[in-house]
């Protein structure tokens, strides 16, 4: 993924650790009983937190990241 590759160190391990399991392959969940959206909204809280702590630039990556999401 290029987008992920053009992202610094924080970012990255982020996404590796957070983003792409979730879009590897669909893994059934309970929530998805009562969320349709699987819990994204507190998937994407995570992300939130983080953008907090990071340059503007960085942001930018971080949202580009998360519309894939």
């Amino acid at each position: 993924m290029e987008q992920l590759a053009a992202c610094e160190d924080p970012i990255r391990s982020f996404c590796i650790e957070n983003i792409l399991p979730v879009l590897q392959r669909p893994t059934p969940r309970l929530i998805y009983f009562f969320d349709i959206t699987g819990g994204l909204s507190s998937m994407t809280r995570e992300c939130d937190y983080l953008s907090r702590f990071l340059p503007s630039d960085q942001k930018q990556q971080l949202n580009n990241l998360m519309s894939l999401y």
